[in-house]
């Protein structure tokens, strides 16, 4: 079954719906509650499901910028539990994805309106601004900042210290016809005690220790253009590359990040118009979301194309789940 995020907004898919494996919608394909007293959902991005139950999800749209948590009772019931974070943690501004730290339950959120990713801990409170960062830099940072922005200067964010690059991620503004963040921070993941960021404006993805927020190394290279999803598989690292359609690929050590400069592989060359979200089945078939085709596409653990999963969708996918049939 799969579980699909779409990019959403007036007119657009404002939930988590769910498909079958081949491709046609579930009866109750609406994931989350829309009732009175549920909230309202728009613009929803990355999420996570643990303990094959609760889901924590990005209500992304700016009016919102919420993580919701909902608890799923079966395949056609899910209630919603609780507002997990909000604004009320300045970080936190149209967030984009999440991760959890699954041997301490901190919760990752990238925000692409403060080019920020915050770290929340397991009682859903902003934790201290990165020990790196306070070494380095001093406090002035947004509440719970992991991850700080090279341009403290952001529009309609408190001015906060800017960290160079690479330790601090790019960014890009435009002024016509307003002020206010094109591209920034995008997907992560966590693995292994490290914080996996894909860095838009710089061309590559930032690995950081994820005890004190020290940057361990910067994956890049040719084949990399505004990378905007990670996923780790069997200690590999699988990087959605959306400038140019690639998937690439770069080796982890057990335990550890790769060293500086470590080779990349292109497992899927060019492949996706506008690739998306990512994910693997339990039967090792790799799935990678087309944004503008509208479809997921299947292909082998080697990367050899196989057949369009899910076809003909109504809006553009964003983040996409493949879960076991329950």
């Amino acid at each position: 079954m799969w579980y699909i995020s779409f990019h959403g907004g007036k007119g657009g898919n404002n939930n988590i719906h769910r498909y079958h494996d081949d491709g046609t919608p579930h009866k109750h394909h609406k994931v989350l509650p829309t009732g009175s007293s549920d909230p309202e959902l728009s613009e929803l991005r990355g999420f996570v499901v643990t303990d094959g139950k609760h889901v924590l999800v990005a209500n992304a749209y700016k009016k919102y910028s919420q993580i919701l948590h909902h608890v799923v009772e079966d395949t056609e019931h899910c209630t919603f539990k609780q507002v997990y974070a909000s604004p009320a943690i300045n970080s936190i501004d149209h967030p984009y994805d999440v991760a959890i730290d699954s041997s301490t339950n901190r919760l990752f959120v990238s925000n692409q309106d403060t080019n920020t990713v915050t770290c929340l801990t397991a009682a859903r409170t902003a934790a201290p601004i990165a020990s790196y960062l306070q070494e380095k830099y001093g406090t002035n940072f947004l509440q719970g900042t992991f991850v700080a922005s090279s341009n403290g200067r952001l529009p309609n964010t408190p001015v906060v210290t800017s960290v160079p690059e690479p330790q601090g991620l790019g960014v890009e503004i435009i002024t016509d016809p307003e002020l206010k963040v094109q591209h920034s921070v995008r997907g992560i993941t966590y693995h292994n005690g490290f914080l996996y960021v894909s860095d838009q404006p710089a061309n590559a993805v930032k690995v950081y220790n994820g005890n004190t927020g020290a940057l361990a190394t910067v994956i890049a290279g040719s084949s990399l253009k505004d990378p905007i999803q990670v996923l780790v598989q069997d200690n590999v690292l699988y990087i959605g590359s959306a400038g140019n359609g690639n998937v690439v690929t770069c080796a982890l050590p057990k335990g550890q990040p790769p060293a500086a400069h470590a080779p990349l592989s292109v497992f899927i060359s060019g492949k996706a118009t506008h690739i998306s979200g990512m994910c693997f089945d339990n039967a090792g078939h790799f799935y990678a979301a087309d944004r503008i085709k509208k479809c997921i596409n299947q292909f082998s653990s080697t990367g050899t194309f196989i057949q369009t999963v899910v076809k003909d969708l109504s809006d553009n996918p964003e983040f996409i789940m493949w879960v076991a049939k329950v």
